[in-house]
């Protein structure tokens, strides 16, 4: 009996905490059942900083998700992270196939070169490994191989991306979702989710940017051949955005944050310098905003989270990678007008703004670019799902199934 019939993703977000529960269907599809969104508190850019408030936060959009899905048990939870303190780094790791002549390799083989590579990694640094992902395999020197499972060979080496993270700042996330009685089986950074969720096969292959800017954070992911090859978390997001016409327009940062959503432009050569609006500030009274203004100061802000992403990926080596795929831009901040064409200035390729790839039930809540990280912890899941299942297939586990088995939903 597999341990999931269920898969639950959450979102960790500056700015709000999402929750999507789905049922799975089968190895490789499942459908969404319910949904919950929190305004985020004791979380910021990435990190926990007050324990007790994310908890609460974290409930508060479990049982708007739970209340919606109706009688499921939620337990297992796949988080995302982000965080200044998210590196990326390259390594390698070989193993000998000792098994005689035209030995073929098998899937614990795989698994021995996987933990040599994160022995490798691991070897002097402080930092948390969160994912190894293989970038290459070679068998007895033949390289570009992705899957070297069934072939023939006698030594087997791993060309890997190590994603690491600061182990106090994983301890807390840990900690606040242990507080709300929920265990994190997964944990995966934005960039590898939301490239989950948004690019197509073709453009995993070919080479393209993931550019997630979120609230407080904005993420990169570099995928070639099918694989996540370099990321990196900048901080700074669209509140800063949202912050700039608070200040700007000397309005509440929740009315800027409305204004922002309603009327924000980033090209502001397309807006009618005699174009005004009235907005209701604090529900009091009304204010009168040049729209063109407004454009401006959106432009001018967001030209420059764009401009932090580039030089990034410009320093990291990375650039040239996406010269075929581009970029794809998502995260709650793609939503602003225009924001595509001026990132399209800004990294000199091709930009698309990138949706999650779904389409089955509750299609309309959840295909949105701020969805596209919660979207991808799913799809990661599922694909993952057998080795969650391979963690817990010790006694303890096979006794609470066949419970499971006998009483159904009271456990």
């Amino acid at each position: 009996m597999k341990r999931y019939d269920s898969i639950v993703g959450i979102d960790l977000g500056t700015s709000k905490t999402c929750i999507v529960i789905a049922e799975i269907v089968d190895e490789k599809n499942f459908e969404v059942i319910g949904a919950g969104t929190s305004d985020s508190r004791g979380i910021n850019a990435g990190v926990i900083v007050n324990i007790d408030e994310a908890t609460d936060t974290i409930l508060d959009a479990l049982d708007k998700a739970m209340e919606m899905a109706g009688k499921v048990r939620v337990r297992d939870v796949i988080v995302n992270v982000s965080g200044k303190y998210i590196k990326s780094f390259d390594t390698t790791a070989t193993v000998n196939i000792s098994r005689g002549k035209g030995a073929i390799i098998t899937e614990n083989d795989v698994k021995r070169v996987i933990d040599a590579a994160r022995i490798n990694a691991s070897s002097g640094g402080d930092e948390e490994i969160i994912h190894v992902l293989p970038r290459n395999f070679i068998v007895d020197n033949e390289s570009g191989i992705q899957n070297p499972i069934n072939m023939s060979g006698s030594k087997l080496e791993i060309d890997a991306l190590i994603v690491t993270g600061n182990p106090t700042s994983l301890r807390n996330l840990r900690t606040a979702f242990d507080n709300a009685d929920l265990y994190v089986s997964d944990v995966v950074v934005n960039a590898l989710a939301s490239g989950e969720s948004t690019l197509s096969i073709a453009e995993r292959e070919q080479g393209t940017a993931v550019i997630d800017i979120g609230s407080g954070t904005t993420d990169i992911g570099v995928f070639s051949d099918g694989s996540l090859i370099y990321t990196r978390v900048i901080p700074g997001g669209s509140k800063y955005v949202t912050n700039d016409i608070s200040i700007g327009f000397k309005i509440p940062f929740e009315d800027a944050e409305r204004i922002k959503i309603n009327h924000g432009n980033a090209l502001p050569e397309y807006i009618d310098k005699s174009s005004t609006i009235k907005v209701d500030i604090g529900g009091i009274h009304q204010k009168d905003i040049s729209v063109y203004e407004l454009s401006k100061v959106i432009e001018a802000r967001a030209k420059e989270l764009l401009s932090l992403a580039k030089k990034g990926l410009d320093k990291s080596g990375y650039t040239r990678y996406i010269r075929n795929g581009g970029v794809v831009l998502t995260g709650g901040f793609s939503l602003l007008k225009g924001v595509d064409k001026l990132a399209e200035s800004v990294f000199e390729t091709s930009v698309r703004v990138g949706f999650p790839n779904y389409t089955g039930p509750l299609f309309e809540m959840v295909n949105t670019p701020i969805h596209s990280t919660i979207m991808g912890l799913l799809l990661y899941g599922i694909k993952n799902i057998d080795e969650r299942d391979r963690r817990y297939n010790g006694p303890l586990d096979k006794i609470l199934d066949f419970i499971r088995k006998i009483f159904g939903d009271i456990f």
